[in-house]
């Protein structure tokens, strides 16, 4: 699938065909996962939705590497431990006093995977790319069961809906985020397919409806993520029609490697920023698992933290303004792999994950 002749030529990268496909080959040990996210700021609503071929939070897929490498055998294949993560957010910074919305939350590791050039199928739940005279569009398809440990009561555990998504401008070239790797070659690529978009959601269960400002990437790596990485902060921030997204990650020796970028649908541009010109890394509030959280703001900005949509003992995802304007809104996350490998976080992530 190509860009639609509209589309204005790329400035700063070329366009990679890969991560709009959902054939791609994915290694023994690796990971590949397709992410879109949604923010109805009128309504106070949002959504995640993330589907894994190799499920990088897997407690099941971590357990069988380490067997592997312990017992000297081959990596286990990815497609054994594919999963779907959605989750419907009412952040209280923008839904307002009296304004929240339902909740839900889900995380299934499913057996039955299907896939071919434009369509993936992950137990019941799908995505598949279509294009019309409008453009590119990006339909989700989710059916799937909140765990027992879910955001509802046990007899009202359905998560049922369809997202379609359509992108302003398509990206996708190819960033290699572990490139300082220079001995055993960068492992981890992302590809920001639609920086800026807007879609459209409709769900079932829970009955709800709304609409908003989106975004969808995808990310792959032919290791898992703890090998490149200590933990990282991850941002995007909507600057009127631009998207500004910053990677704060931290290798394995401690040391950062910050990397941030410009995306503006208007001009098709893309432009590298020098983490630094960004400003300092802030400190956001810790989240109920004492997970450190950071930004960047630049000086005399005041980063405020809006609502934490989700808090593990190794992940969080929070909404993020600059200086409480909401036109500065950001989606961020933390994730620490050193505390996902821990044993303790081992323990108690099958609690929070369904087997389906």
């Amino acid at each position: 699938m190509n860009a639609t002749a509209s589309e204005p030529a790329p400035q700063g990268f070329a366009p990679d065909p890969k991560p709009r496909r959902f054939d791609l080959e994915v290694a023994p040990g690796g990971y590949a996962w397709w992410y879109l996210d949604v923010l109805d700021r009128e309504r106070g609503l949002g959504l995640t939705a993330i589907f894994f071929i190799g499920s990088v939070f897997s407690p099941h897929y971590f357990r069988a590497r380490q067997r592997a490498l312990a017992a000297g055998q081959p990596l286990p294949s990815p497609e054994s431990f594919c999963a779907v993560n959605l989750a419907l957010y009412a952040p209280r910074g923008l839904a307002g006093p009296g304004r929240a919305g339902p909740r839900a939350w889900a995380l299934t590791e499913h057996p039955e995977l299907e896939r071919g050039p434009r369509t993936l199928r992950i137990g019941a739940s799908s995505l598949r790319w279509t294009e019309d005279e409008r453009g590119p569009l990006l339909t989700a398809r989710i059916d799937e069961r909140e765990p027992f440990l879910g955001k509802r009561a046990p007899w009202a555990k359905g998560v049922r809906g369809t997202v379609r998504l359509r992108p302003a401008a398509i990206f996708g070239p190819r960033v290699e985020l572990d490139g300082w790797r220079s001995e055993s070659g960068a492992r981890h690529r992302w590809y920001p397919v639609g920086p800026h978009g807007h879609a459209e959601v409709e769900f079932e269960e829970p009955a709800l409806r709304f609409s908003g400002s989106a975004y969808t990437d995808v990310n792959e790596g032919d290791e898992p993520l703890e090998a490149a990485f200590s933990r990282w902060n991850w941002s995007r921030l909507e600057l009127g029609e631009r998207t500004v997204i910053v990677y704060d990650v931290v290798d394995r020796s401690g040391q950062p490697r910050p990397l941030a970028w410009s995306f503006d649908p208007r001009t098709r541009t893309r432009e590298a920023l020098d983490p630094d010109a960004l400003g300092n890394t802030v400190d956001l509030p810790r989240s109920r698992w004492g997970m450190h959280r950071a930004t960047r703001a630049p000086l005399g900005a005041h980063p405020r933290l809006l609502d934490t949509l989700e808090d593990s003992p190794f992940y969080s995802r929070s909404v993020v303004t600059l200086d409480g304007d909401e036109r500065s809104l950001a989606m961020h996350e933390s994730l620490d792999l050193d505390r996902f490998c821990a044993g303790s976080t081992q323990f108690l992530l099958p609690f929070k994950t369904r087997r389906g």
